[in-house]
């Protein structure tokens, strides 16, 4: 009897243990995946060219050109239209032009739109050096989109909100100039920031 029980301790001592080496594991390839993340979109940063001048896009929005289309450069990480300062996260990205599950590995991504007009969306991935500190930003906080001919899109940030993973319609609402878009953890529904043009 002492035994058999001794047996089974043993069994669960070794079942405890390989699931403890198994979270370690996925512990550690999820930081380096989040750090591979990170280098792939500075290697983006760094193969860009040079904006030499910045221009604020008044009259970009002011037509609201629904005909114009992101400028792009082809990098080889991926085609990238332009770059997002979120100053209060600390982040500077590149926004890659399709979204797909390998393009979202390496940046940030155009889910919908164009700047040029209302309902521009981008996705990124929640990871710590992409879209993992969203939840941080607070209403007022600043949001810059520079496109690649240096025209400089100001947003503020004014809502928040958790939809559903096929709550398509709602993400793509034009009811907000930008959307940013992450998973939750969970990779059940997506934490969704909405802003509004600004008139810095």
């Amino acid at each position: 009897m002492n035994h058999k029980r001794t047996q089974s301790g043993q069994g669960f001592m070794i079942v405890g243990l390989l699931l403890m080496a198994a979270a370690l594991f996925l512990a550690g390839f999820n930081l380096w995946d989040d750090w591979r993340a990170g280098e792939a979109a500075q290697r983006i940063l760094a193969a860009l060219p040079l904006l030499e001048e910045v221009q604020p896009a008044e009259a970009l929005v002011a037509d609201w050109d629904k005909e114009k289309e992101l400028p792009q450069v082809k990098t080889v990480d991926g085609n990238c239209v332009g770059l997002l300062d979120v100053p209060a996260l600390n982040l500077t990205l590149p926004v890659l032009d399709s979204c797909t599950v390998q393009q979202l590995r390496t940046g940030p991504c155009r889910y919908n739109g164009t700047p040029y007009r209302k309902g521009f969306v981008v996705a990124g991935h929640n990871y710590r050096t992409h879209f993992g500190a969203l939840e941080n930003l607070e209403p007022g906080d600043c949001v810059y989109f520079t496109d690649l001919e240096g025209n400089r899109f100001s947003y503020t940030v004014t809502s928040f909100q958790v939809l559903e993973e096929d709550a398509v319609e709602q993400m793509l609402s034009d009811e907000w100039d930008l959307t940013l878009f992450t998973c939750t953890y969970s990779g059940q529904t997506r934490f969704t920031v909405r802003c509004l043009l600004s008139d810095e």
